[in-house]
Order: C-alpha cells, then sequence, then structure tokens
C-alpha cells in the first residue's frame, strides 16, 4: 500500500515537473541568440506544438500531440526530394542538427519502430 500511495503522490508530481523542465527548456531554446520559433499547427489550424531553429540550423520541436502506442514520430531531413530518416520519438520531443540551407524537416507519424520512408501524411514541414 505503500508504494502504491507513493506513486499516486509523485506519480501527478513527476508528470508536473516534467513538464516544468520541458518548457524551461524550449523558453532556453527560444532565448539563444539568433534563435527563431515557429508554432506548428494541424490543417485546421489547431496548436499541435512549437519548432525553435538554431543560428546553426539546429531544431528543437515540441510536439503536443499524444500518440497511441502503436505510432511514433520519425523526424526526416528532405534532402532533393529524398527523405532521410532522423530517427523515431515516442515523446514528442525532437532535436536534431546538422541541416544546410534548402534542407526540409518534415516530421510523420508512423508505426513503431518506424519506416524506410515516410508512409503517412507530414504533420510538419519546415524548409530551412
Amino acid at each position: 500500500a505503500a508504494s502504491l500511495a507513493t506513486f499516486v503522490f509523485f506519480g501527478p508530481f513527476n508528470t508536473w515537473y516534467d513538464n516544468v523542465q520541458l518548457n524551461q527548456q524550449l523558453v532556453d531554446s527560444i532565448q539563444q541568440s539568433g534563435a527563431v520559433s515557429t508554432a506548428l499547427v494541424n490543417e485546421t489550424d489547431e496548436s499541435i506544438g512549437t519548432l525553435v531553429k538554431q543560428i546553426d540550423n539546429s531544431l528543437f520541436v515540441v510536439l503536443t500531440e499524444k500518440l497511441n502506442d502503436e505510432q511514433v514520430y520519425q523526424a526526416w531531413n528532405i534532402v532533393e526530394g529524398q527523405p532521410q530518416s532522423l530517427g523515431t520519438y515516442q515523446e514528442g520531443i525532437i532535436q536534431v542538427s546538422g541541416f544546410e540551407a534548402g534542407n526540409i524537416f518534415g516530421v510523420t507519424i508512423e508505426p513503431v519502430g518506424g519506416s524506410e520512408q515516410p508512409t503517412s501524411t507530414p504533420i510538419v514541414i519546415f524548409e530551412l
């Protein structure tokens, strides 16, 4: 019973604390010299997150949609129309670098484990 009480008491606190840390990380990223932030919206203009581009073309992305256990976010670097996977992300916090001007950053929702090529319509498209 004591461990259950600890989970019940501290579980929501941990989620709150994680959110506070994430918000601070996002604010810190936005406040860096030369950073440009972009609100991300879906096709119905509902907020789905924030993208921050740093002066070195690295990106910090926070996506707010919770995925089911069978889905992941998959990030892509699209060079001359060819998508290259940047990995999968369950929690919607994506930090990536190595972009050049003219590259396109994209995010799709894919099955767990990711895909070799995008299999869904991108929820994020950002040209660097």
